[in-house]
């Protein structure tokens, strides 16, 4: 009996799986254990990892561990938490622990290398697709970062996904809102309660600036504005004030430190305060810095020489 019709069915199979096949689908296929075995020694089929194979050659796609792991469980599962995160490509850095799948009831449990959480309920709108990943949603992944991330990690995540997704805080309301209970939902709604929402940061300074002005209770910046040709780190448009999180030792030369200079002055032109914080400032002196950023917003608010 020729192999051709089980080897075609096979290559389908793993062709819509990142070249990946499980010994169930090999089974489905007319691919007995005799055959398999065979199919290992001929080195058509390859052991991967999680007790998933490999169809032909091994596979060079980074999102192939992922999937493994989700194909190894004996029913439908989702990747969920940081693994999600990285699979929607919103997390500041990769995650380094094991996969993460959600499952729904029993029937499958944590083993070396899968975590497996396991869920009562997952709404049809918390599960979908990114490509060939089964994966949580868009909105349930945010909402599950926040038990895992910490707030200024979930802010760039939440708004990463906004800004590169096109998700809505209001979808990610309705997906904290079915969560219930879960830890990370309260940090969550926080950041849904921002007055501009999430937003990001391109640098650890900037990051420092978000922490010191939210530690101080002073009103929130916008984040990374542009103001004619410039973009601009933090803008109070109300008191027309700027603030840059940078420096002579933040930029590294003496053509950028003027330059900045340059701007800082173009900027007041248009009747913006320009008030710079370096990294001592922003991480030594932050009560300093603070009062001294709240004293200008205070005599700016009082003059109502705010812009939009």
């Amino acid at each position: 009996m020729s192999n051709d019709g089980p080897r075609k069915k096979v290559a389908d199979i793993a062709g819509r799986q990142l070249g990946l096949i499980t010994r169930h689908q090999l089974g489905e296929c007319g691919v007995g254990r005799g055959a398999i075995a065979s199919w290992i020694e001929r080195e058509i089929l390859l052991r991967s990892e999680f007790g998933v194979f490999a169809f032909g050659r091994p596979t060079e796609d980074p999102r192939a561990r992922y999937l493994a792991a989700v194909l190894s469980l004996p029913g439908p599962g989702w990747l969920c938490g940081t693994s999600a995160g990285d699979a929607w490509d919103i997390l500041p850095r990769r995650p380094s622990g094991p996969p993460q799948v959600c499952v729904v009831g029993g029937g499958a449990r944590s083993r070396p290398g899968v975590l497996v959480r396991r869920l009562r309920t997952l709404d049809a709108g918390d599960r979908t697709a990114r490509g060939p990943l089964p994966v949580t949603s868009l909105a349930r992944t945010v909402v599950d970062l926040g038990g895992e991330l910490g707030v200024d990690d979930l802010e760039r995540s939440f708004a990463e996904a906004m800004a590169v997704h096109g998700l809505s805080t209001r979808v990610v309301a309705y997906a904290a809102e079915r969560r219930g209970r879960f830890r990370g939902v309260a940090t969550v709604r926080r950041l849904l309660e921002l007055a501009d929402g999430p937003q990001r940061t391109r640098s650890e300074l900037e990051r420092e600036l978000r922490r010191l002005v939210r530690a101080s209770g002073l009103p929130e910046p916008r984040m990374n504005v542009r103001i004619g040709r410039h973009e601009v780190d933090a803008l109070w448009a109300e008191d027309g004030v700027i603030g840059e999180a940078d420096g002579f030792g933040f930029h590294g030369s003496r053509r950028s430190f003027e330059a900045d200079r340059r701007r800082d002055a173009e900027l007041q032109g248009r009747g913006f305060v320009v008030t710079r914080m370096t990294w001592r400032q922003l991480t030594e002196d932050r009560v300093a810095t603070a009062a001294r950023l709240g004293a200008i917003l205070a005599v700016r608010r009082a003059q109502g020489a705010g812009r939009a």
